[in-house]
């Protein structure tokens, strides 16, 4: 029964080829898998365990070596830094005793 000569479409609303392809496709239960689709699980299980990992390393505590050698590095800085100042004190010192001695 059709309420109008709309390209095919009946009152339901879909055009009787189509419900017979979908009436098939249903009838073989065969699965469609796409490339992209196969590959987003082992994706999205990847990232989370990657990100759990990297959680647990930050929150619990698995960087204390690296804290450690950054601590060290620091304290390595300050003493270059601490031996250079003195130096330029040296420096400044010395050349203001000799414009003393000039003038």
């Amino acid at each position: 029964f059709s309420l109008c000569n709309c390209g095919g479409r009946t009152a339901v609303g879909n055009p009787p080829e189509r419900k017979k392809k979908r009436a098939k496709r249903r009838a073989g239960g065969k699965m469609i898998y796409r490339k992209w689709s196969l590959l987003t699980m082992p994706v999205v299980v990847l990232g989370g365990l990657g990100a759990v990992i990297l959680t647990h390393n930050f929150v619990f505590g698995a960087n204390e070596r690296f804290v450690e050698k950054i601590k060290r590095q620091g304290e390595l800085l300050r003493q270059q830094d601490r031996a250079k100042m003195a130096l330029e004190k040296q420096d400044r010192e010395k050349m203001a005793l000799e414009k003393w001695r000039d003038s």
